[in-house]
């Protein structure tokens, strides 16, 4: 796990939270597999807090809301990233929807929200992990039709046997050409 500052980094603000190790801590709780490269978990502190990148995909934030001395940490997650974790509205733990364009969630982080890291977490291992495989089931279907037939980007992209596919190496069914 890396935790850095960016160029947007900002002095210690007077409410004296330390985002970094506040993400750093909720989402440890999860104990997430990122296999043997922790660095595919990273913690940015920004100006309005911390990102939390999974596989380099920016799942979600750690900032502040509410007003004076009355500021509390919550986990703020865009409503399109929880549409694409496959997440509805039912499943949802109570939280705040902001009148933002994006229609932005925010968690308290006392909630149960076991939920929606799981599936954020799911969703960027799926699409932005780099996790290569040999071929899928579907390889004698993909080789009958000369390209992948899965209608999952993700899969599609870290399958070996679909660079052969495109590179017009068929190695099964009725196209093959490579003995």
């Amino acid at each position: 796990m890396t935790t850095k500052k960016t160029a947007e980094s900002r002095p210690q603000m007077q409410e004296n939270f330390d985002f970094a190790k506040i993400a750093h801590e909720f989402i440890h709780k999860f104990h997430l597999d990122f296999g043997k490269n922790d660095s595919l978990l990273s913690i940015t502190e920004i100006t309005s807090g911390a990102s939390i990148s999974m596989f380099g995909y920016i799942a979600c934030y750690i900032t502040l809301r509410g007003r004076g001395n009355d500021r509390n940490p919550y986990l703020k997650v865009a409503n399109d990233e929880l549409k694409k974790a496959g997440l509805t509205e039912q499943q949802l733990p109570p939280c705040i929807v902001g009148e933002d364009m994006y229609q932005t969630h925010y968690f308290n982080l006392d909630c149960n929200l076991d939920c929606v890291v799981t599936a954020l977490y799911n969703y960027a291992k799926k699409y932005y992990s780099s996790e290569i495989f040999g071929c899928c089931s579907k390889y004698i279907q993909c080789s009958d039709a000369r390209q992948c037939i899965v209608n999952d980007l993700a899969i599609s992209i870290n399958c070996a046997y679909f660079k052969n596919l495109q590179a017009g190496r068929i190695f099964y069914g009725k196209n093959r050409n490579i003995d």
